[in-house]
């Protein structure tokens, strides 16, 4: 039987920034070499994104709502597949 992959990784664009000069946060989810990217909705100023980590900087009660939502979309996403396999 094939090794399933399964990866999440939360990035920002910085090339397509908002209005506002805020640059909006995607999800990518791989599952065996296939892609699908989404926004969660969610936008942060470019020097508050850790881009290593894939998660914003605590430094504000905004940022750390942020990185709450990053762990709530991760822990989701696992929990899908735990339960789908």
């Amino acid at each position: 039987m094939k090794k399933k992959t399964f990866a999440i990784l939360f990035y920002v664009k910085r090339t397509k920034l908002l209005r506002n000069g805020k640059a909006t946060i995607f999800m990518r989810i791989t599952v065996d070499a296939v892609r699908t990217e989404m926004s969660i909705q969610r936008s942060i100023n470019l020097s508050d994104w850790i881009e290593k980590k894939g998660c914003a900087k605590p430094t504000n009660a905004k940022n750390k709502e942020l990185k709450d939502r990053r762990i709530f979309h991760h822990s989701h996403i696992t929990n899908c597949k735990a339960n789908f396999g």
